[in-house]
């Protein structure tokens, strides 16, 4: 299994690779009244790629803990039934 990964990673590194050769044209990102600097449509579109990660990877961990605290305040709500003297 490792070496399929392996596999797996080298063949998505190759093709990125291809794809940043093909799509070396300068392009300018204008957006309200801000214009980048020329930058390859490659480094263009990496940085949107990694920018969509970074903000699911914000919206997982802020769910995570919403999660976490739900399940820590069942645990004590468990808590306090077993202690509880029964009638």
């Amino acid at each position: 299994m490792k070496y399929v990964k392996i596999f797996l990673a080298l063949v998505i590194l190759v093709v990125m690779f291809i794809f940043g050769i093909n799509n070396a044209q300068t392009v300018q990102v204008i957006f309200f009244s801000y214009h980048s600097p020329p930058l390859p449509l490659f480094l263009i579109l990496l940085f949107s790629f990694a920018l969509g990660f970074v903000m699911a990877a914000l919206v997982c961990a802020i769910r995570f803990g919403q999660l976490h605290r739900q399940i820590a305040q069942l645990r004590r709500e468990l808590k306090a039934k077993e202690n509880r003297p029964s009638e």
